[in-house]
């Protein structure tokens, strides 16, 4: 018990004389986050699977930055798994907190990929809802409209939450939901 309140106490004290820095412009950000997707139960991936990546960001200005990310939704599944390889933009919220709001809308291509044979009566249920007798995978175009907050927790450093929403053509739309650490630099 004693260990969790130091951890929390420490966590705050850091935020409190934390530096507030944006992401203003000609400022990068490399982001790296772990989390879940989910999806309607209409294909092999409508379970809650595991996912990780990284998003790439260079401010404009202090509210608008462009970015391009990288997720793998389904990070040690061997049976399926989407890729998305995504670029954008992020609008932050107009503040000088350090805990900042922000929505997101990027598009891109999704790869979603199935391996074997998956379901029973005679084949495996793909991406799409149509059925295989063997794995496969597809790549088509996506959006995914999201948004988030942000927490700095040093003048370079900060953590941040996120939630998307992705859809793409001939693959059933699922989210995907993230926590994750941000570097910021010149």
């Amino acid at each position: 018990m004693f260990i969790r309140w130091a951890f929390c106490g420490s966590l705050f004290a850091a935020l409190a004389f934390s530096q507030d820095w944006n992401l203003d412009r000609g400022r990068g950000e490399l982001r790296g986050f772990a989390g879940v997707s989910f999806g309607p139960s209409s294909g092999v991936m409508d379970t809650v699977a595991p996912t990780a990546g990284v998003e790439v960001a260079f401010g404009l200005n202090r509210l608008l930055a462009v970015t391009g990310s990288y997720a793998n939704n389904g990070l040690g599944m061997h049976s399926a798994r989407r890729h998305e390889v995504m670029g954008g933009v992020r609008i932050s919220a107009a503040n000088r907190s350090r805990v900042t709001p922000y929505a997101a809308l990027t598009a891109g291509a999704v790869t979603a990929s199935v391996s074997g044979r998956t379901g029973g009566m005679g084949g495996s249920t793909d991406m799409m809802g149509a059925t295989a007798s063997a794995g496969g995978s597809i790549a088509r175009f996506g959006v995914s409209p999201g948004g988030g907050i942000d927490c700095k927790v040093g003048r370079n450093v900060g953590v941040f939450l996120d939630f998307r929403a992705v859809k793409a053509v001939d693959i059933a739309w699922y989210g995907r939901t993230a926590a994750g650490v941000y570097f910021r630099w010149h």
